[in-house]
């Protein structure tokens, strides 16, 4: 039996085949995330092609549809209650989408899919309480506590990104002001970097990028960071310190 997931990012949408035991069976290349109603066409050609995969590779069948969405997600009823990084995907009801599957489908949020998922595999088993915190287009969180996951009343617990650290700080995608987000992503990073050059600080990446500053991108600042730049180490140190202020807040 194999299990179909798919995993929606604020970049990518990543999918797969998994068998019970939690191998890897197949996986498809990343896809960029799409929004609203393009989103949703995504991942039914996704989950049709990894289907046929099966049917190739004479397995047994699909037993389930396995959802990892970023944004605040009712797993009682599939849907995605609010997602601030993908516009026109607010109300989704993935289980209404998917019926024709005729398949179990589960929805969560991805910080808590991603710390259930390494909670599962833990080396030690006698610990019960977890936290889990994805760093990636957006900042995630899942927190398990006595051995259960956590979600809260409105299941949003765990929102780790979106707590404020600088109230004077500028205004977040989900409308706070200082979000710990704000200083984590991957816009952090370049908006650090690009404001440098704007300041006229020496740096490779200036090189890397031809002078075009909407052109930098994150494998042009790692590239610099590797050669000893000063200005890409201090971008990615900027964003060390603030994850360590997030962490033991």
């Amino acid at each position: 039996m194999a299990m179909i997931g798919i995993d929606i990012g604020g970049s990518f949408i990543k999918s797969g085949l998994v068998s019970r035991q939690g191998e890897v069976l197949h996986q498809l290349n990343p896809q960029p995330t799409l929004h609203g109603a393009q989103l949703t066409d995504k991942v039914h050609r996704l989950i049709y092609e990894l289907i046929s995969v099966v049917n190739e590779e004479g397995m047994a069948s699909v037993e389930a549809v396995g959802i990892s969405s970023c944004g605040v997600v009712d797993p009682e009823t599939g849907t995605v209650v609010e997602s601030v990084a993908i516009p026109g995907y607010d109300g989704t009801q993935w289980p209404l989408l998917l019926e024709e599957l005729k398949l179990p489908v589960i929805v969560e949020n991805d910080g808590r899919c991603a710390a259930w998922a390494e909670y599962q595999v833990r080396d030690d088993q006698d610990i019960r309480d977890w936290v889990h915190v994805p760093v990636g287009t957006n900042v995630g969180c899942g927190v398990i506590i006595g051995g259960e996951l956590f979600r809260g009343h409105s299941f949003t617990a765990g929102e780790f990104g979106h707590m404020t650290i600088d109230i004077n700080g500028p205004v977040c995608t989900c409308g706070n002001i200082g979000c710990l987000e704000i200083y984590l992503t991957k816009g952090s990073v370049l908006g650090y970097v690009q404001q440098a050059i704007a300041d006229s600080r020496d740096t490779l990446v200036a090189e890397l990028c031809g002078g075009e500053l909407e052109h930098i991108d994150l494998f042009m600042i790692s590239h610099a960071e590797a050669q000893g730049d000063a200005v890409a180490k201090q971008a990615f140190e900027q964003l060390g310190f603030y994850l360590g202020v997030g962490l033991t807040n």
